[in-house]
């Protein structure tokens, strides 16, 4: 045996045991740290029926809390479809023990034609299946079908449809997050991962990089794209196409713009020039007041949106308010402190019950094709701030803030005035096309002591950036309000 030969088998025989102790370390650290990438854990197989797709399902593990299921599909059945409390009837036999039915919810709880629907739900068990192991479940689906976004319109009885799915039990630190399209002109559209998403459709995705394609009218070209969440960040923001990488829930905007040809001629020559149109923006707000009937405010007619801000208290009985809420805070059904949109220019918040009740409402009707939530919530505290980003100095944005009693103060970001302070007469204001320098609106009348129920304030010619607003009730912030920061342009 050669000399080289024979130190090779001294080396191996006497280092073999630090080979494996290290290979044995490497692989513990893989299994320990669980760094697969998030696409494993997609469900390997959903279905619920054929008008309701199933596309994801998604099973996580906590050593403390119960294990969450997130269920995913998209309503094709032709309507719009209405998800009641406790939708999702889960059985988990398969898991060990007796047959036990937990139940979960779906949202929207008004999912319109073509939306994405998220269902989720805790789901105790005797034993828990370990993280990366398999999981089969079966489950009820129960709706109504609905000809709006509203009860009244609702079939009486529940649809149930079956369904089952098996996926990988992840870990906790895999989620699915929301990622809403919004496109300017609403007739465009964006897509990812080959799939066609239009204006308005919400849909949900593991943290990750997407491909993003521009797909823009006849007579359109791409000039812009925009994400909300200032923690998912684009590629580009000036390209035909774009990397998303999302890593919470997000708005992603495409804008595009109009191009348009002109031509003139003289007899010793011809020139043609192409320019992109500009954009204005109108809007128009009001309010009301009333202690003897439902709220309601009427704008002026012919806007594409209204967003609408009010409070109501009622002795007896439900309130439902005309609008879609983008925020609400969870009350009793006497009383509502709630934002939301619509598209018909009257606003009203109503209640079933008779008796005596107060409320306010106010809104702002805006003549924009398309908007985007750049920040909801909801608080009861002595005082709150609030963010929202700017992705575009051309940008508008509204800021609606609704309070169950009244706030004290309000304190504005540069380039926000205030709107609407108290109920008077409906006003009409024209703001300037875009690009030419914004116009300041600088005068409104103040009220003495400054206290607020509903209030709105319009912000332009902001810099992209991140902006707070910071609110002081009157009543101790034992009171809920809510607010939403909508932005178009």
């Amino acid at each position: 045996m050669g000399l080289n030969a024979q130190s090779a088998i001294e080396f191996i025989m006497t280092y073999s045991w630090a080979i494996i102790i290290i290979s044995l370390f490497i692989i513990t650290v893989i299994l320990i740290s669980d760094a697969r990438p998030p696409s494993v854990y997609l469900g390997s197989s959903c279905n619920i029926q054929p008008l309701l797709p199933c596309t994801d399902a998604l099973l996580t593990y906590n050593t403390v809390n119960p294990l969450q299921y997130y269920l995913v599909f998209t309503n094709q059945l032709g309507s719009v479809l209405h998800f009641p409390h406790n939708s999702l009837n889960i059985s988990t036999s398969s898991m060990g023990g007796s047959v036990n039915y937990q139940y979960g919810n779906c949202q929207p709880a008004f999912a319109s034609k073509g939306s994405s629907v998220l269902c989720t739900a805790n789901i105790i068990t005797p034993t828990k299946p370990a993280a990366g192991s398999q999981s089969a479940l079966t489950f009820i689906l129960s709706y109504n079908i609905c000809s709006s976004s509203s009860q009244s319109s609702c079939t009486p009885s529940l649809y149930k449809s079956s369904g089952f799915s098996t996926e990988t039990v992840s870990p906790s630190n895999i989620k699915l997050n929301s990622l809403t399209f919004l496109t300017v002109p609403s007739t465009a559209t964006i897509i990812l991962n080959g799939i066609t998403y239009y204006n308005g459709i919400s849909a949900y995705f593991l943290s990750g990089n997407y491909v993003l394609f521009s797909s823009p009218p006849n007579g359109y070209q791409t000039i812009s794209w925009s994400v909300s969440s200032p923690s998912s960040v684009l590629s580009s923001t000036t390209t035909q196409n774009t990397v998303l990488t999302l890593s919470s829930d997000a708005v992603v905007t495409a804008s595009y713009a109009q191009i348009t040809t002109t031509s003139a001629s003289t007899s010793t020559s011809t020139s043609t020039t192409s320019t992109t149109a500009t954009t204005t923006i109108r809007y128009t707000y009001a309010g009301a007041n009333t202690s003897t009937g439902p709220v309601s405010v009427t704008f002026d007619p012919g806007y594409t949106w209204y967003f609408c801000g009010a409070y109501l208290a009622a002795q007896t009985g439900t309130t439902t308010p005309s609008y879609t809420p983008d925020e609400q805070p969870t009350q009793g059904t006497q009383f509502i402190t709630s934002i939301g949109h619509q598209s018909s220019n009257v606003c009203t918040v109503s209640n079933d019950g008779g008796g005596a009740y107060y409320g306010e409402i106010a809104g702002v009707g805006v003549n924009y094709p398309t908007y985007a939530i750049r920040s909801t919530g909801s608080s009861a505290q002595s005082q709150y701030t609030f963010n929202y980003g700017v992705a575009d100095s051309g940008q508008y944005t509204f800021i609606i803030i609704s309070e169950f009693y009244q706030m004290q103060s309000i304190s504005l970001p540069s380039g926000c005035n205030q709107v609407e302070n108290q109920i008077g007469s409906p006003h009409t204001l024209v703001l300037a096309s875009r690009p030419i320098p914004h116009q300041g609106i600088t005068s409104f009348t103040a009220v003495s002591p400054p206290q607020f129920d509903t209030y709105i304030a319009v912000c332009s010619g902001q810099n992209p950036d991140t902006y707070t607003v910071t609110v002081t009730p009157s009543y101790l912030g034992l009171t809920p309000a809510a607010w939403v920061v909508y932005s178009v342009g």
